[in-house]
């Protein structure tokens, strides 16, 4: 009697442990969805940064008139920019296949794997994570940098173009930019990831 008594707890406990990762590989799957969706929206942004017509030179012109084209604070903005775009996309897309494929082979491990799969499954998920979460903020930040560059090259460096309303226009996004990444930054920090730490 105490035997079966202990066989019918250890597979109340073992199926309740299975219950508990279950739902953790389905959190983990919503995750790794939001994550995807956003990081294929932000591929698509940077890849719209690379077939934007140049419109900070002057009627698309390179030369400036004395057969010298563009000067060397242009060309570092540009080379700057279409390296930050080129980041970025490279890590949304890193992003992206890390969450399509745990999507697709996490779960896959856990139904159909063997024994001890599903806590397999769901230690592997919570490592793609990181590592996918880490690659959207570099992603994040590079793109931003990117956006802080174009307005350099669209309103601050190009003395030219007669569009142009001043380099007041281009600090200002730098600065109010600047202030979101530090403040999304702190604030990550001191009260989003505090919060999940403890848990």
């Amino acid at each position: 009697m105490i035997a079966a008594d202990r066989r019918h707890l250890e597979a109340t406990l073992r199926a309740d442990a299975l219950e508990i990762r279950d739902k953790e590989l389905t959190v983990f799957s919503e995750n790794f969805s939001v994550l995807a969706t956003l990081s294929s929206f932000f591929t698509a942004l940077g890849f719209s940064g690379f077939t934007m017509v140049p419109v900070w030179y002057e009627n698309g012109d390179k030369d400036d008139g004395d057969g010298y084209h563009a000067d060397s604070k242009m060309l570092t903005c540009e080379v700057m920019f279409y390296a930050l775009v080129s980041t970025s996309i490279g890590f949304n897309m890193l992003t992206l296949c890390i969450s399509v494929w745990s999507m697709i082979f996490g779960p896959g491990l856990a139904l159909r794997g063997p024994e001890g799969s599903m806590a397999r499954a769901v230690d592997g998920m919570y490592v793609e994570r990181k590592w996918a979460l880490r690659s959207y903020g570099f992603g994040l930040v590079s793109l931003m940098l990117a956006g802080v560059v174009l307005a350099w090259l669209k309103f601050g460096i190009n003395k030219h173009v007669n569009r142009n309303p001043s380099k007041s226009s281009s600090l200002a996004i730098s600065i109010v930019l600047g202030i979101f990444v530090v403040v999304t930054v702190i604030y990550m920090r001191f009260t989003t990831r505090c919060v999940s730490q403890t848990a």
